[in-house]
């Protein structure tokens, strides 16, 4: 599906001659030109990139996965009519598949298109409703519901996304991850900073060693210019996720802040290898470093 695919633990340079030695042994293999042409994508290396996902989308046109990394590598070079039709080959390719129509919309509000985008999102959530959550499985249905507020939210409707997460946690009011999605929803939007931090306070002390949540918590910290305790939080997210790519770009911009420009420029480098196109994320939470977005090799 739409998954990141997290190249040798972050190390993708070393992840390329590995993957064409797959290719030479079994050529056309999409598992390992998608693995290449992710890899070459983390080292800038975009042109080659996209000749492997052009390989295998001829090979198997309806590989959902190839088009999606074409939509987030044009968006990447500024092509918007090539991010929008890569995006469309991938719902159709999907089958109008939920996940794959919130990622159309995700692009098309990165594109600042936002008409189409609030058509696709709620194209997403009316798709999303086929599944309600219903069952027997208490867990699962909190799931599909933290997704949809997610949603909401990257629609615009930060207050929508809130009051949704408010009245799971009136059934549900020390559920770690529920009290997680609401801390980052206020998080990004930047908003309410205090609150925030009080429900990731709680969800830390409910679950200690989520690394989603300690991450969460750095961003509200970073935000609070805590710079100190983001870091902490960073760290400790990464010391049981290390690939996590969030908390090493918040705790990058944490050092950066904090006058550690060699610590901080490492770690943004590390969380760009391990998800290239990340700084588009963070630019969608007005979180920005000054140190320069890497583009594509001449």
């Amino acid at each position: 599906g739409i998954k990141r695919f997290m190249v040798l633990g972050g190390r993708p340079e070393d992840a390329v001659p590995s993957f064409t030695r797959a290719l030479e042994l079994e050529p056309g293999s999409p598992f390992a030109l998608v693995g290449r042409a992710e890899a070459y994508a983390a080292v800038g290396r975009f042109d080659e990139a996209m000749t492997d996902l052009d390989a295998l989308v001829t090979a198997q046109p309806a590989h959902v996965g190839a088009y999606v990394m074409k939509a987030r590598i044009h968006l990447m070079r500024n092509e918007p009519e090539a991010t929008v039709a890569a995006a469309e080959a991938a719902v159709r390719a999907s089958a109008d598949n939920t996940a794959t129509i919130a990622f159309q919309a995700q692009m098309l509000r990165r594109l600042g298109r936002g008409d189409a985008a609030s058509s696709a999102f709620d194209r997403a959530l009316a798709s999303s409703d086929a599944q309600p959550g219903d069952g027997d499985d208490e867990e699962e249905r909190l799931g599909i519901l933290q997704w949809r507020s997610a949603m909401v939210a990257e629609s615009g409707d930060t207050g929508g996304a809130i009051a949704m997460l408010d009245a799971l946690l009136r059934d549900h009011p020390d559920h770690a991850m529920l009290l997680n999605s609401r801390c980052w929803t206020r998080a990004i939007a930047g908003i309410e900073l205090d609150l925030a931090l009080a429900d990731c306070d709680r969800a830390v002390a409910a679950d200690p060693r989520n690394a989603a949540i300690l991450d969460s918590r750095a961003m509200v910290k970073l935000r609070l210019g805590r710079l100190e305790e983001a870091i902490t939080d960073a760290s400790a997210a990464l010391a049981l996720a290390p690939t996590l790519s969030a908390s090493l770009y918040v705790r990058g911009e944490a050092r950066l802040r904090n006058g550690d420009s060699e610590g901080g420029d490492s770690d943004l480098g590390a969380a760009r290898r391990i998800q290239f196109d990340i700084d588009l994320e963070y630019r969608d939470y007005g979180v920005t470093p000054d140190t320069p977005v890497r583009l594509a090799q001449p």
